[in-house]
């Protein structure tokens, strides 16, 4: 059945910002023997890195290093103070803003402790040495992934759509969003996605009843209608029984009418016969009485001839009001 056409908007989950995975180069050797790692040793190139990494610890709301940080549902992460002082300038408590892709995060609890730890975050954190408030030995800080890679001679080949984490092993990939994800994002990626399963299933029981509200809605116009048409027929059925009365009034008062005719007739048959029974002989003009007698007989055989001739009809041709009786003589 086509109905009208009405557009309908499901939650998908699209908050990754993403990006392709990096080109890096392989563990390849140059024809001379010489490693990849002499392109990593280079002092703008470790420095770079640490300030892509060290952007990776900066929370957006202090724009400080991040400290007891918290990740949010939507994946971003903040300071546990700093989410905290968002929450007490809202009148709402009931949910907490983010600040950077601008979803709201419901709050079952006030107390922000219970939000889940970035743990990437947090093992970066505590690899990042010295801290940037630390007087340095050297001008160049190297970030604690990029001294692994070259301490043992590793060359990442793929990087995290999420975090920008590079890694060696294998990512996880989303066939519903197409982003590489490493191991903690893949994580929260799929509780994500479990959690939308059940936006689905709520989405699913209010169409069930929706549906069956509008069957509610269907009976109750059926139940109208046939309410009409019963209607309808009442009607027509006490207009009927109105044309039936008339119609049999109308053919009692022709019977009636051959009934009265019926007895005039017998009435004249029974004077004739009382007259006849009388005898001629010794009136005063027996020829006279007896051209009487034979004319008044010759009358009534041709009422009596011509009595019941009519027929009477029923006209069903034409409508109901168009309905008549009639004599066809």
């Amino acid at each position: 059945m086509n109905r009208g056409v009405r557009s309908s908007r499901l939650i998908s989950y699209d908050d990754i910002t993403r990006s392709p995975p990096m080109a890096v180069p392989l563990r390849n050797k140059h024809p001379d023997g010489s490693s990849f790692r002499s392109l990593y040793e280079s002092g703008s190139k470790r420095e770079n890195m640490s300030k892509t990494i060290e952007q990776l610890l900066i929370c957006g709301l202090c724009e400080l290093r991040l400290t007891v940080p918290k990740m949010l549902n939507c994946q971003h992460t903040f300071c546990l103070e700093c989410l905290g002082q968002c929450l007490q300038t809202q009148t709402d408590k009931t949910y907490i803003g983010c600040i950077t892709c601008g979803t709201k995060q419901l709050l079952k609890d006030p107390d922000l402790t219970g939000l889940p730890s970035n743990l990437h975050i947090d093992n970066m954190l505590q690899m990042m040495h010295p801290t940037p408030s630390q007087p340095t030995s050297s001008s160049v800080v190297r970030s604690p992934v990029g001294s692994y890679q070259l301490e043992n001679n590793l060359s990442p080949t793929q990087q995290c759509s999420k975090c920008q984490t590079v890694s060696e092993t294998a990512l996880h990939k989303c066939e519903h969003c197409i982003s590489l994800l490493c191991a903690i994002c893949w994580l929260a990626h799929v509780d994500e996605l479990a959690r939308q399963v059940g936006q689905l299933e709520g989405q699913l029981k209010s169409a069930n009843e929706k549906l069956d509200h509008k069957m509610i809605e269907y009976k109750s116009r059926f139940s109208e209608i046939n309410d009409e048409i019963t209607g309808c027929f009442r009607d027509k059925m006490l207009s009927l029984q109105r044309q039936q009365t008339e119609l049999l009034d109308s053919s009692q008062g022709i019977l009636n009418d051959a009934i009265y005719s019926h007895e005039m007739v017998r009435e004249k048959i029974n004077q004739l016969l009382t007259s006849i029974g009388r005898p001629i002989v010794g009136s005063l003009d027996p020829v006279q009485l007896y051209l009487k007698l034979h004319k008044d007989m010759s009358a009534i055989l041709e009422e009596v001839s011509l009595w019941g001739r009519e027929r009477v009809l029923f006209n069903r041709v034409g409508t109901l009001t168009d309905t008549i009786i009639a004599k066809n003589y």
